[in-house]
């Protein structure tokens, strides 16, 4: 996995894009649990964010590096996009 981020300026507010790129996602022949590393990645930026705010003596500015939104680009070669956007997308729940 590779982490980029980045402050984009819009109207006096400054919030911070990290961008997370996972090179050769769904390249594989047998794509079954491909976004597993996706979910506990999602999972543990999560978990991480929950821990530092709960804590009596938190920080007053904690880094959020969750992930708010998630982009994913398959090339379109036969039904295998389609499988794995199901794939992923069924795993809403479980997170």
């Amino acid at each position: 996995m590779a982490f980029v981020f980045t402050v984009i300026v819009e109207n006096g507010v400054r919030p911070r894009l990290n961008i997370v790129d996972i090179p050769g996602y769904g390249d594989q022949i047998n794509n079954e649990g491909c976004w597993d590393t996706i979910i506990k990645y999602i999972k543990d930026q999560h978990s991480t964010y929950l821990r530092k705010e709960l804590t009596t003596m938190r920080d007053k500015q904690i880094q959020d590096t969750r992930i708010h939104c998630c982009l994913f680009f398959i090339n379109p070669t036969g039904n295998s996009c389609i499988r794995i956007h199901n794939g992923l997308t069924s795993c809403d729940g479980a997170l």
